[in-house]
């Protein structure tokens, strides 16, 4: 189809006009003034016919209108999951009296970019100083994942003075799930229909439970009856509420005679220490930074069982601009254990010299 404009639907219908009266309608004039206002309504509707016809298939459909798609093959989207991790809280004085910070208690990093609120009530008893925290994020999301003690300080008032002295790393947090990745999941439940022993259905089943993003499905050991389907977040284990969703999903669509055992896998941190060396034309700090974020990403997207290389990690590190020389120097708990979830650890990058 040719492309279209209002200016162009205009020209036309005054060209045309031109021919059939041999008379050339003034701009101010009462046709030249109708067709104007009639060029916008035509190049309204094209526009209008144009978005219907891309929301009439899933490949092409966005927002709202692929979630109904979605929603014929029996999916929904996938909302985002929430960053959690604790932070260590200390009185600057003790008292003689309970000092309880309720659910909501409100935490910041050392710059106030990122808050982060508690889940549950804690209570430090009287004459003591410390308590331990559980938190996650303002909203859902990787933006709120963090290293290890970046959270400083309680924004909630108090009528005594509360410091942060330690914090855990923040992890698990996914965001809302893209068009793209709902499309791709339409297609492979066309892809993957249900015959009972179709391993890719059971796992884009399983998938469709929100924290779901690694799954890995194996047969017991001569009994091709028993199933075992083991399941992750994004660098993280399942909460016990999205385990017990995913166990009833998979048992509620269940070949007859198969027995599914469902579990999540536990998570070994992995300490990594490393140095690079940058490009003179780039800031140090700055690629630093980008490589940080490129290791974390890695370790995100790393599948059940999958194992930390030094080649990949390499592959990684050297992809971020800037980036001329890379060394690993350590890498702690990496050894090979069945059915384990690697997560990142401490980072420690150094500047080669």
């Amino acid at each position: 189809m040719a492309e279209y404009s209002y200016e162009s639907i205009l020209q036309d219908m005054t060209g045309r006009y031109r021919e059939l009266t041999g008379d050339d309608p003034a701009g101010v004039s009462d046709i030249g003034i109708r067709l104007k206002v009639l060029a916008g309504e035509i190049y309204s509707l094209r526009v209008q016919a144009d978005w219907l016809k891309q929301q009439v298939f899933f490949e092409t459909a966005a927002g709202e209108m692929l979630d109904r798609h979605a929603l014929q093959r029996g999916l929904t989207r996938k909302k985002g999951t929430y960053a959690a991790g604790r932070a260590t809280v200390r009185l600057t004085v003790p008292v003689e009296y309970e000092v309880t910070l309720p659910v909501g208690t409100v935490f910041a990093t050392g710059d106030g970019a990122l808050l982060y609120e508690s889940t549950q009530a804690v209570t430090i008893p009287p004459g003591e100083r410390l308590a331990v925290v559980p938190l996650r994020g303002e909203e859902t999301g990787r933006a709120y994942h963090l290293p290890a003690g970046r959270i400083k300080s309680v924004v909630t008032p108090f009528s005594v003075h509360l410091s942060v002295t330690a914090s855990t790393a923040f992890s698990g947090g996914t965001d809302d799930e893209s068009d793209e990745e709902l499309r791709e999941r339409i297609r492979q439940s066309i892809r993957n229909l249900n015959n009972g022993m179709n391993k890719a259905y059971y796992i884009a089943l399983a998938k469709s439970v929100d924290e779901v993003e690694h799954v890995l499905i194996e047969e017991g050991s001569g009994d091709s009856a028993r199933v075992y389907l083991y399941a992750c977040g994004r660098g993280a284990s399942l909460s016990e509420e999205a385990l017990s969703e995913l166990t009833a999903l998979i048992r509620a669509n269940k070949c007859p005679g198969t027995v599914f055992y469902v579990s999540t896998p536990p998570t070994y941190a992995c300490d990594v220490e490393l140095s690079i060396a940058v490009r003179v034309e780039y800031d140090y700090d700055e690629v630093k930074v980008r490589v940080e974020e490129a290791v974390r990403k890695y370790f995100l997207q790393l599948e059940i069982d999958e194992q930390v290389t030094e080649g990949s990690l390499s592959h990684v590190v050297l992809s971020v601009p800037g980036v001329r020389a890379f060394t690993l120097l350590d890498l702690t708990n990496n050894s090979f254990t069945f059915h384990a979830l690697r997560v990142l650890g401490g980072l420690l990058i150094r500047e080669e010299t």
